[in-house]
This record gives structure tokens, C-alpha cells and sequence, in this order.
């Protein structure tokens, strides 16, 4: 669907509108500030007009812009990517407000449940604040956990059929191949997670029927992927990636089996030899084996005082934004300890307690239940991710949280109800 099916002519307001808004700024504020004030209604017109690009920017050019940005802290991060869901949400209500031809949302079996998780989030801040909790730790606790139900219902409303969805992935992939390309030299930890999710759904892509250079690319893109993930050095990702490539080998079909090898062979020659011929290359390669070595340094003492927290309340946690004041935590000092403890788990189990985290794992199963067995395509990759994701997320809690859980969640169930209708258009 394109902006011609919109038949209000009150759409044709936002462009004019942000042409205005355009001019305004650009004559008011500093270069810098003007473009980034007026990115948010540009990308809103653009996410209108291509509502099924909302995931891609929110994941892909939310992360490139707070490395553009040079956002490091809690803080900034948390709010880039919010304004950009918020954008996202925003612009497809306005689609689906003046577009009478924009499909209906498909409704999911995890609808309820992941309200019942979102609905856990608002009530443990309350909870949160009222028992003093600082608005701040309040603030980055919530979007720690809140970022599951945000991008599992922006996937449901921003995906609405099958060729909507087809049309997100391969912007991913687009978006995530420059990404990993722009940076695969770069010395350094870094990449691996935009690979990782990209990877399973590229191999069965090239499994199905495909052939000739369009097989050539996706295999391709596999490898550059592949490569991407090992490089990374982050054993979260490895351990995600391992779980979910292990589980599509699992599938018994030959085919996939056969491209997944040619991928993984393709990878491991590129890399021997850009190794070879690439000093930067050659650096984040000897990263990979310190990565493997390396201690969980202050990572696991922060996780185990996050333990100790939840024992202490353990049926509601300690409200969301929940923190250790003034506690000494080996290899870092003394310091305050939360909302976030180094483990997704740890976390949600201080702000939630175990009625959060039943409440957590409800969508999830809900999700996989939902993919059924026997399934190919998409509906095969995506449960495979979310697993390998849920397994990892244990060991890690990034700074702009694990919007990959939610996301895959819908995925999952997203590909199942198509492929079980035939695909359509």
C-alpha cells in the first residue's frame, strides 16, 4: 500500500505541515538542533506513507543515531529510542485513521498476556514511587522492562499483512547489512545483535525457492552476517545465535541444512582472508579470544546483589526502580546498585518479584505455543530467535533494554498466522 490508497485529503496536511515546521526551525535554532527537532516529524510523514518501517527505525537507526550522537549514559540512550517508538505508534494511528483501506491488526493469541506484563510495569512503578523509589530509577527501570510490550504491540500494529511484513524484514536486513559493513573494520567490540536477529531469517530465506543471483545475495548477506556475530565478541549474542541457528539445523530439512553450511563456509573464508589482508580486521578477530577468556568482572557481583534484593521481597520485588544504595560490589567500588543488575532475569525479578516474572514468561510461551510445529520459512526462524534470545537474555541487560524479546514475540506469531493463511498479498 502506498499513500495513493489514502483517500482523506486531510493526510496531505502532515507534509505541508512539516514543510512549515521546516522553514520555522532551520530560520530559529542552530543547525544542529534544527535537524534533530525535525527529524521526529519527518519520520513521522515518512513512517505514515510506510508504517511497516517503524521497527527498522526504531531498532537500526535509533542505535546508529545515539552512536552518532555520542550518547553513552542511561539516560539520552533511553530517550532516543523511546521517541522514535513513540513516533512509530504515532504514525500509524494516523495511517490507520485516515487510510479506510489500511488492514485491520492482526489480534494475537499474546495480546492478553502482554498486556497483563505491561499492565505489571505501570503498576510496580506506582509501587516503585510510592515507596521512594527516585522518579530517575523509576524512569530507566520501567523502560527496562516496558520495552517488551512497546515493541511487541508496534510489530502487531505496524504489521498488518504478509507482504507488510516481508517488506520490514528485508528493510532490516538493508538496514543492518550497512550498519555491519560500515563498521566490520572498526577496531573494538561492537555489532553482532542486528546480525544475530538478521541471520535465521536469511538462511531460510535462502532455503526457500530461490536461485540464481537473488540466492547469491541472500547467501551473501548470511555470511556478512555470520561473520558479524562472531566478531562481535559478546558471548550473549554468541549464545542466542548458537541456540537459534541449532534449532533451525533442527528442523530436518536438507535444503536449509545445505545453505546454512554454504553460509557458514562462505563467513569463515571471508574471514581468513580479511584476517589476512586487513589490520583492523586482524584486531577485532584477537579481540574474540580475550572475549572468550574474559572474566564477568563486576557484571556477575551486581547481579548477585540483585539475588539478594529479590530474596528479600520476593513475591513483588521492590517496585519498579528498585537500587542498593551504597553497596560494595568487588572490581567497581562502592556504588549504587539498580534498577538494572547486569541480568534481565535479576532485573525483572527486584522491580517485579516473581509475579513479574510470571507475568513475563505468560507472553513468551504464549508466543511459541503459537508457532505450532512442522513450520518453515519465517514461521521456523523466528521462534528458533526468541528462544536463543530468551536464553541469552540471562547473562545480559544492554542499555537500551531487550526490545528483541517483544519483537520476536510478534515476529513469531505474525509469521504463523501467515503462513498458516497462505501468505496472501
Amino acid at each position: 500500500m502506498t499513500l495513493a490508497a489514502v483517500r482523506h485529503p486531510a493526510i496531505f496536511a502532515l507534509p505541508a505541515g512539516a514543510g512549515a515546521l521546516t522553514a520555522f526551525v532551520l530560520g530559529t535554532y542552530p543547525p544542529s538542533v534544527a535537524l534533530a527537532a525535525l527529524s521526529i516529524p519527518i519520520t513521522a510523514c515518512a513512517l505514515v506513507i510506510w508504517p511497516w518501517a517503524a521497527l527498522p527505525v526504531a531498532t537500526v537507526v535509533g542505535t546508529v543515531a545515539t552512536q552518532a550522537l555520542g550518547l553513552e549514559r542511561v539516560t539520552p540512550v533511553i530517550a532516543v529510542h523511546g521517541i522514535l517508538v513513540a513516533v512509530g505508534f504515532v504514525a500509524v494511528a494516523v495511517r490507520a485513521a485516515f487510510d479506510p483501506t489500511w488492514e485491520r491488526r492482526v489480534k494475537t493469541r499474546a495480546d492478553v498476556p502482554m498486556l497483563a506484563f505491561a499492565g505489571a510495569i505501570l503498576l510496580g512503578a506506582a509501587y516503585g514511587a510510592a515507596a521512594g523509589n527516585s522518579h530517575h530509577d523509576v524512569l530507566v527501570g520501567a523502560y527496562q522492562l516496558g520495552v517488551v510490550p512497546a515493541y511487541f504491540f508496534l510489530a502487531t500494529h505496524s504489521l498488518r499483512s504478509p507482504s507488510q511484513l516481508r517488506a520490514g524484514c528485508i528493510a532490516f536486513a538493508v538496514a543492518a547489512s550497512a550498519v555491519v559493513l560500515v563498521g566490520l573494520a572498526e577496531p573494538g567490540r561492537h555489532g553482532g545483535l542486528f546480525s544475530a536477529l538478521a541471520l535465521p531469517p536469511l538462511l531460510v530465506a535462502a532455503a526457500a525457492k530461490t536461485s540464481g543471483l537473488r540466492r547469491a545475495l541472500v547467501l551473501a548477506a548470511a555470511a556478512l552476517f555470520a561473520l558479524d556475530v562472531v566478531l562481535s565478541a559478546y558471548r550473549a549474542v554468541w549464545l542466542a545465535t548458537l541456540v537459534a541457528v541449532t534449532l533451525v539445523f533442527a528442523s530436518r530439512i536438507p535444503r536449509l541444512r545445505r545453505t546454512a553450511a554454504a553460509a557458514f563456509v562462505v563467513a569463515l573464508v571471508v574471514a581468513v582472508l580479511g584476517i589476512g589482508l586487513q589490520g583492523d580486521l586482524r584486531a577485532r578477530a584477537e579481540g574474540v579470544g580475550v572475549a572468550v577468556h574474559e572474566p564477568s568482572g563486576y557484571r556477575a557481583a551486581e547481579a548477585r546483589v540483585g539475588w539478594e534484593a529479590f530474596i528479600a521481597n520476593p513475591l513483588l520485588g521492590g517496585g519498579v526502580g528498585h537500587v542498593e544504595s551504597d553497596t560494595y560490589v568487588p572490581g567497581f567500588g562502592v556504588t549504587d546498585v539498580g534498577p538494572e543488575y547486569h541480568a534481565f532475569y535479576v532485573t525483572l525479578i527486584v522491580n517485579l518479584g516473581l509475579v513479574g516474572f510470571v507475568l513475563f514468561i505468560w507472553p513468551v510461551v504464549a508466543a511459541l505455543r503459537g508457532a505450532g510445529r512442522g513450520r518453515a520459512g519465517h514461521a521456523l526462524a523466528f521462534p528458533a530467535l526468541l528462544v536463543g534470545f530468551a536464553a541469552a537474555a540471562a547473562f545480559a541487560a544492554p542499555t537500551d533494554g531487550h526490545w528483541e524479546l517483544g519483537l520476536l514475540a510478534a515476529l513469531t506469531l505474525l509469521a504463523a498466522r501467515f503462513e498458516s493463511s497462505g501468505g496472501g498479498r
